[in-house]
């Protein structure tokens, strides 16, 4: 009984030609991961260049107040320290993230404490000449993209550090 049921599967496969699937199937294999990495490729590329537009709208909303901008995040990447714009007018210097992130709380209050010390990481390498005021801004398309505890952050320290909704 044994016997005739492996003769029928050699059978079955023999008739079938398994071994002229496998290029069929290989391709299909290099097709997908192909379309895979592509696809999510592009997606990145659209995320970054919505975030770099961003950044350019916030910088041109300073500069249309009297701001002198430095585009850091566009013209360092990701050795921007995470200070992606620096505006500067008379006093005043302003350190800005831009955060390009619609998602209902996708800000947390790690990221805007991580900010926070990267601004004074920043002071301490790069001291102004002279006293200065100095704030740090997240710039962000909505309200709705930062976490509660994020908001507090900003509540708690809103004399150095707050958010500014830019759409």
């Amino acid at each position: 009984m044994i016997d005739t049921i492996v003769a029928q599967a050699i059978q079955f496969w023999n008739d079938f030609n398994t071994l002229a699937l496998i290029p069929l199937v290989l391709g299909a294999i290099l097709v997908l991961r192909l379309y895979r990495k592509f696809s999510l490729s592009r997606a990145i590329k659209g995320k970054k260049k919505a975030g770099d537009n961003y950044e350019k709208r916030v910088g041109k909303d300073y500069e249309k107040n009297g701001y002198k901008v430095d585009y850091r995040g566009l013209r360092m990447g990701l050795k921007d320290g995470g200070i992606d714009l620096i505006a500067t007018k008379g006093e005043e210097i302003i350190f800005i993230q831009c955060k390009f992130w619609t998602g209902w709380g996708s800000i947390t209050h790690a990221m805007v404490k991580e900010f926070y010390g990267n601004c004074h990481f920043y002071l301490g390498h790069h001291p102004p000449s002279q006293e200065k005021k100095i704030l740090c801004v997240y710039a962000i398309p909505n309200k709705k993209s930062l976490s509660t505890a994020a908001y507090f952050v900003f509540k708690d320290n809103f004399r150095r550090c707050r958010y500014k909704e830019i759409a």
